[in-house]
């Protein structure tokens, strides 16, 4: 990072914006430049209530001077809606972003607090925030913190609004809200609502309502960007000969006339690469072609991502592409509409959740671990995928099948809830481990709801992974937690956030807790536990974590091998099933006072000498015992293993044991156990 000298003054002047110099490709421009803006969107001085992505109250303050501002020695640039000092410090913050940006040197980072940003030069709808080679951007400050990781991106929204004139009146507004052009090497945007973009000029400005992107490298994560138009390409974003990443970013409710929510696109020397990586594309509209993506020229992956709701005038309601490289993986596609209105009948039209069109300079076609459901178009058999090009559509679920593929499912996936657009999975979703963990990349750790992206070893089909994580489970199986959890009072969310951050990467087990063998081992304390819960299992876990832990509670006091062992009517009912022998204790056998430790699970381990050289590795002399019950329940009975060992025949034959036997000191059958079937002692 480059870092300012002391003595020296920092001062960059802002005066170049956009440059479309660049020529239109091929694509035509639609004829309809009506502009219909979705959602209201903030304006400067205004108190507002961001509904549309559930983000709490923000207060807007003025913009404060944007004279020219010098910076010394930082770092990092502090900004502050409204404030007018120096950015050194959130004590001393600028007040206009734009000014950040330009004064920031190479290799610093802008930090953003909460409010509602617009771009420098009211009333000039050239006005953009242009983003600058090696800068990064971050929002989602309260304004107090010391490093990055502490901001809090929900709790304190940070909005780059296109609203530059008349308050809700979208014609005045900016024509692009962000834009980026010629930057080489990086730009960084991370953590903020873009919004009230309008690229409505003809035949110039009328690309990427929201975000503009040429000839650059930019990467983009968590981002809501909403409510943006374009009257041509690219009603959310627009990227033009660039490198652009997408993660963790909601495309919401914009619209373009191709491509409502992106349009990429690149001249014929350098082809654009898009990535997305687990991002939603929700309820874009466009008038003509992908209603969610248009890619041209491109290389695009949609990696870990949703595509739902989103209705094209043309085809290809969630993506169209031509002259395209796609990768597409982990994918979720449901109820995107392709209302091919030019030729609804032509065969090649529709593909309401995807249509794949030619493929770029010889490439490539991958389509794998995606989940298409619920897409509509004119022609049934077209609403899910059109390809008019061989690729690898492979390992897909696709409603009505695919046939020009392999291991192609047919099934209802079961999602949470496709008609509000939860398309997380149930626990009974064919989806569930159908995936094929080599189409993932290494580097997708997580789905799109930050669960882990392979659970139970395969992967799961579409962009969300099926997790049923309890953390009262999570904390009762790794006790080492438990203090943390108790003294953050008792938070389950501690339990979660631990596993999310550390322990899934450590390796930690979710679910080895017993709560049934808890409960039941509470019998030699009278069976509180057992009354209390019976077959309430996370009643049972909760009371573990909350109170059994401290308490010293026995876990495994109740052998539920030996249990069954004990009894030849159980043998019978339950054979090898310690799961129903440990139930039946509870509801029945402690009631009907049975002893569960009639079998001497200890005499039947000393009576063969085969089991004691088979269980020494085994230290713990207590799951010694307990690995001879489950021989015996398993194997031993089948056998016609018997109890042969007497501890008092032992003790007659090692007459130098009694007086210690006496004493209390030792248990023969242990001994031996232990000590003396290695001695080569006699039983007998």
């Amino acid at each position: 990072m480059l870092l300012i000298d002391d003595s020296s003054t920092i001062l960059y002047d802002n005066s170049s914006f956009l440059d479309r110099s660049e020529p239109e490709t091929q694509e035509p421009e639609t004829q309809d430049s009506e502009i219909n803006p979705i959602i209201t969107t903030p304006t400067v001085g205004q108190a507002i209530n961001f509904t549309a992505t559930q983000i709490s109250n923000v207060e807007v303050l003025p913009l404060a001077t944007t004279n020219n501002i010098s910076i010394q020695g930082s770092p990092i640039i502090y900004v502050r809606q409204g404030a007018g000092g120096s950015g050194t410090s959130w004590a001393d913050p600028l007040g206009d972003l734009q000014t950040a940006i330009s004064i920031a040197p190479f290799g610093s980072e802008i930090w953003v607090s909460t409010g509602v940003y617009v771009p420098s030069g009211i009333g000039d709808r050239n006005a953009t925030f242009t983003l600058k080679d090696g800068i990064e951007i971050y929002g989602g400050f309260g304004g107090f913190e010391t490093e990055r990781r502490q901001r809090n991106v929900g709790a304190y929204a940070t909005f780059l609004s296109g609203d530059i004139g008349v308050g809700g009146n979208t014609s005045d507004n900016s024509y692009h809200v962000v834009s980026a052009t010629n930057a080489p090497n990086y730009a960084i945007l991370d953590g903020f609502t873009i919004t009230g973009g309008n690229a409505s000029q003809q035949n110039t400005n009328d690309d990427g309502g929201g975000i503009f992107i040429q000839n650059s490298n930019v990467s983009f994560a968590n981002l809501v960007i909403t409510a943006n138009n374009a009257r041509d390409r690219g009603g959310a974003v627009y990227s033009n000969s660039s490198v652009a990443q997408f993660t963790n970013v909601v495309f919401l409710a914009n619209s373009g006339g191709v491509g409502g929510a992106m349009f990429t696109d690149a001249n014929n020397n350098t082809p654009g690469t898009v990535t997305l990586i687990n991002s939603t594309v929700s309820q874009n509209t466009s008038r003509s072609d992908g209603g969610g993506i248009r890619a041209f020229r491109t290389v695009l992956s949609s990696i870990g991502s949703v595509f739902e709701r989103n209705v094209s005038g043309g085809n290809g309601g969630g993506i169209f592409t031509t002259a395209t490289n796609a990768n597409i993986i982990n994918s979720t596609f449901s109820n995107n509409v392709a209302q091919s209105n030019v030729d609804p009948t032509n065969p090649n039209s529709g593909g309401g959740g995807i249509r794949l069109g030619s493929i770029l300079n010889r490439g490539f076609v991958v389509v794998s671990n995606n989940i298409f459901w619920g897409n509509q178009a004119p022609l049934p058999q077209n609403s899910q995928i059109i390809s008019q090009i061989t690729g690898q559509i492979n390992n897909n679920l696709v409603q009505g099948g695919y046939a020009d593929g392999s291991s192609n499912l047919d099934a209802d996936p079961v999602f949470v809830d496709a008609a509000s657009g939860n398309l997380a999975l149930q626990g009974n979703s064919p989806a569930i481990n159908r995936g094929n963990n080599g189409a993932v990349p290494t580097t997708l750790i997580n789905d799109i709801v930050g669960n882990p992206r392979i659970s139970g070893g395969v992967i799961d089909l579409g962009a969300y992974e099926f997790f049923a994580f309890e953390p009262i489970s999570y904390g009762a199986s790794n006790v080492d937690l438990i203090p943390f959890y108790i003294n953050s009072g008792y938070d389950l969310a501690v339990l979660t956030n631990h596993y999310l951050t550390a322990g899934r990467f450590e390796g930690r087990p979710t679910d080895t807790f017993d709560e049934f063998r808890y409960t039941a081992s509470s019998y030699v304390t009278g069976g509180d536990l057992i009354n209390a819960f019976q077959l309430n299992g996370a009643g049972a876990t909760l009371h573990y974590i909350n109170n059994g832990f401290v308490e010293n509670r026995p876990t495994t006091a109740f052998d539920p091998a030996r249990y069954l062992n004990s009894y030849d009517d159980l043998l019978g009912a339950f054979g090898p099933n310690i799961a129903a022998g440990t139930q039946h204790f509870i509801t029945s056998g402690f009631y009907e006072n049975r002893n569960p430790n009639l079998f001497s699970s200890d005499r039947y381990l000393a009576s063969y000498i085969d089991l004691i050289s088979a269980f020494a590795p085994i230290t713990n002399y207590a799951a010694k015992i307990e690995t001879a019950s489950n021989h015996y329940l398993l194997a031993g009975r089948g056998e016609g293993r018997q109890i042969t060992f007497d501890p008092n025949a032992y003790l007659n034959a090692n007459q130098d044991l009694i007086p210690f036997a006496q004493a209390g000191q030792i248990d023969p059958t242990q001994h031996y156990i232990l000590f003396g079937a290695a001695e080569g002692r006699p039983t007998a």
